[in-house]
């Protein structure tokens, strides 16, 4: 493609972003304000601004800051810091705002800017990687249950990915600030096992989404506080857990983590544990290779990192530097537990008080 058009590509984007951002603000004054919030996302602070009911309810999955004032946590530079808007405007009927190219693909991206839509759930996405921003906007009800559980999650690692922070697909669960990740599909058990295992006094970053922090490689930190279950889930629980039916299907009710001080800023990686359900009463964990859990962790979380290569670096450094286990966990969860323990014991990891 020739200069010219690339220059005039570059402003069609700009010059939409700044479209979406001007009318994200306008929807936003119909419904009162932008209600603010904040996250440390592995040392990167997100002030987040939602408009509409179920953008703030949403926005209860993010770990919130423990002080009082988001200002508090704002850096001196702008290069620590990110914005999300993240928008539910169908009780207001706002449409979502018009392309000059027409929406013929589901996405369109350059290096600063990036858009995505979803015909279906009348859901649009917008980022600018320079300025650090996004923006979320959903115009229709229909509204993912994963959605809920994970807001914003395909803009969050392009706006991190400039501080060397990538997105991973696993759970944690651990003894203090050490954790044993555990990799694994959807349904194999991350969300029942991490829930327990907080409900008993463990520590952990999360069941499902995590951040890989730059450095060392084997730090891990929060991104959301939610786990889904199923109601076949050990750790469901019948009196207080609901599942709502969100139009997609849903068969998992969404729990929020308590924020009691068992989901940590940080976490240092002792081990991998590539996790799958047994059927069986009893739990097992044996030592594995590197590439199953590598297996385990790499498909989904190079999707998450939109197949970065220094992700993937990062997630093989990752992979290499601690023990590989194979962690068959059965229907036992109490029993899961204390496998899970002994192997702690077994890294020489002591109980923290």
């Amino acid at each position: 493609m020739q200069a010219t058009e690339l220059q005039k590509q570059s402003r069609q984007y700009e010059d939409f972003f700044l479209q979406v951002s001007a009318e994200a603000d306008a929807a936003a004054s119909k419904l009162g304000s932008w209600k603010q919030s904040g996250s440390l996302l592995g040392g990167v602070t997100l002030e987040l601004l939602t408009a509409g009911a179920m953008a703030f309810e949403m926005s209860r999955a993010f770990v919130p800051l423990r002080s009082k004032t988001l200002a508090q946590h704002l850096p001196l530079t702008e290069t620590r810091r990110l914005r999300i808007r993240l928008l539910t405007t169908s009780d207001i009927a706002a449409l979502l705002p018009q392309t000059q190219w027409g929406w013929t693909q589901t996405e369109y991206r350059s290096e600063r800017f990036s858009f995505t839509f979803d015909a279906r759930r009348r859901m649009l996405t917008a980022v600018d990687v320079i300025n650090r921003e996004a923006i979320v906007w959903f115009a229709g009800e229909l509204i993912g249950a994963w959605e809920h559980a994970a807001p914003a999650r395909i803009v969050v690692d392009r706006l991190l990915a400039h501080d060397g922070i990538t997105m991973l697909h696993a759970g944690s669960l651990g003894r203090g600030s050490h954790a044993i990740l555990l990799a694994g599909p959807g349904g194999s058990g991350k969300s029942t096992i991490v829930r327990a295992g907080v409900g008993l006094g463990m520590t952990t970053v999360g069941d499902d989404f995590l951040l890989l922090l730059p450095g060392d490689s084997q730090r891990v930190a929060p991104l959301y506080r939610t786990v889904r279950l199923k109601r076949n889930s050990p750790s469901f629980d019948a009196s207080n857990d609901r599942i709502k039916d969100d139009g997609f299907a849903n068969e998992k009710a969404q729990v929020l983590l308590e924020d009691n001080g068992r989901v940590l800023a940080e976490q240092r990686v002792v081990a991998i544990a590539s996790l799958s359900v047994s059927g069986e009463p009893v739990s097992t964990v044996e030592s594995t290779s590197t590439i199953e859990v590598m297996r385990a962790l790499l498909p989904s979380s190079l999707i998450l990192a939109d197949r970065r290569p220094d992700s993937m670096a990062a997630l093989a450094r990752l992979a290499r530097s601690v023990p590989s286990f194979r962690f068959a966990f059965g229907t036992d969860v109490p029993q899961a537990l204390h496998v899970l323990n002994g192997l702690f014991d077994h890294l020489g990891i002591p109980c923290e008080s």
